[in-house]
């Protein structure tokens, strides 16, 4: 039934939210600190697997190939970088980064934070 679905999606997305809480402590935790923007030349953690699994689920995309992590997909290249930490080799004009060790567009949301511990 539809009251049924709903609460079936009402469940996921408090599990979900719930997670990225947990995922945002540690992160904190470990040492590293969310950013509304990030410079060049900034270490940052890609999203972890388990946010990436999250957000296909949210999105529905049963492939797990590409999530949409604000303006821009997640690829598959991109994915072989989750939960790894990354620099900034520089910014376009959209604000969209681009890493030193992997050639794509990447959005704040594709990071849990920058490194502040060495």
């Amino acid at each position: 039934t539809i009251k049924d679905e709903q609460q079936k999606y009402d469940y996921l997305l408090k599990k979900i939210h719930q997670h990225s809480i947990n995922e945002y402590r540690n992160a904190l935790a470990n040492g590293y600190m969310k950013c509304d923007s990030y410079n060049v030349g900034d270490k940052v953690i890609v999203i972890s697997k388990e946010m990436f699994d999250q957000a296909c689920a949210e999105q529905n995309n049963t492939t797990g190939e590409v999530a949409r992590f604000g303006n821009n997909n997640m690829c598959n290249e991109m994915i072989n970088w989750l939960g790894k930490i990354v620099t900034i080799s520089s910014i376009n004009y959209d604000g969209q980064y681009h890493i030193e060790e992997c050639d794509y567009y990447w959005t704040n949301e594709m990071f849990i934070g920058k490194v502040t511990k060495k």
